[in-house]
């Protein structure tokens, strides 16, 4: 019995529909040829549906930046929750770099996929952290010098390190969450090398290396790891 796929393009779409048996379906037959472009469209309209959402959030993201909105970011890994709170300062294509807020305070930055989290939020209680933040002038603080590239983890990592950033990036494997904190030693292709320290301030013998494509933020510019750098025991 022979599969086939059969692809039909429409608006520039190219769709594949999944193999039919040439035993069980005539496709001369007007029934199955229904059937087969009845599935074509339904995918059709779901592909149009989902960069018509696309579309919406990315305009939503981007009126959130351009009026400085601070926002709550809804993260769970692995059922963790792992939520985030700041300013969007920037975004590329797939990522997002956000000015974190701790207790009415500017604390570090981070960098996220765009797409990696549960639900954003921007209401009456931001909207108050805000204003805070302005009575208290701290909001003047908003933004970073330096610019970072978003293109990819390779690239953002690379401006990090030229940058002399300690980091602390998290990371996600199958059962496990991670996270690494130290300087960055090398950025590969598909990893990155990180000196780890612990929460004594010693090095460990070896470096850390993270699969790039198992990481799911990075932090750097907090208060933690930019007073913490000063005491480290080196071995």
């Amino acid at each position: 019995m022979k599969l086939y796929f059969y692809t039909v393009k429409i608006r520039k779409e190219v769709f594949q529909a999944p193999p039919f048996s040439c035993v069980s379906i005539n496709l001369r037959s007007n029934t199955s040829l229904f059937c087969f472009f009845k599935y074509l469209s339904k995918n059709h309209f779901n592909l149009m549906a989902k960069r018509q959402s696309i579309k919406q959030h990315q305009k939503m993201l981007k009126k959130y930046m351009e009026k400085q909105s601070p926002v709550k970011i809804y993260r769970t890994i692995l059922g963790e929750n792992q939520n985030l709170f700041g300013f969007i300062l920037d975004m590329s294509s797939d990522f997002l770099l956000l000015h974190l807020i701790d207790d009415f305070a500017f604390d570090g930055y981070a960098i996220i996929r765009k797409f990696n989290y549960d639900s954003i939020r921007h209401n009456k209680y931001d909207k108050t952290t805000k204003m805070i933040l302005q009575g208290e002038g701290v909001f003047e603080q908003l933004g970073i010098e330096q610019k970072i590239n978003l293109e990819s983890w390779k690239e953002a990592l690379l401006d990090l390190k030229r940058y002399d950033y300690h980091v602390i990036v998290e990371s996600q494997k199958k059962k496990s969450v991670g996270f690494h904190i130290g300087p960055i030693i090398n950025v590969g292709q598909k990893k990155v090398e990180i000196h780890y320290y612990d929460p004594t301030g010693k090095f460990d013998e070896k470096t850390s290396k993270i699969k790039l494509d198992q990481m799911t933020s990075i932090m750097f510019g907090d208060n933690y790891s930019t007073i913490f750098r000063k005491y480290l025991k080196i071995i």
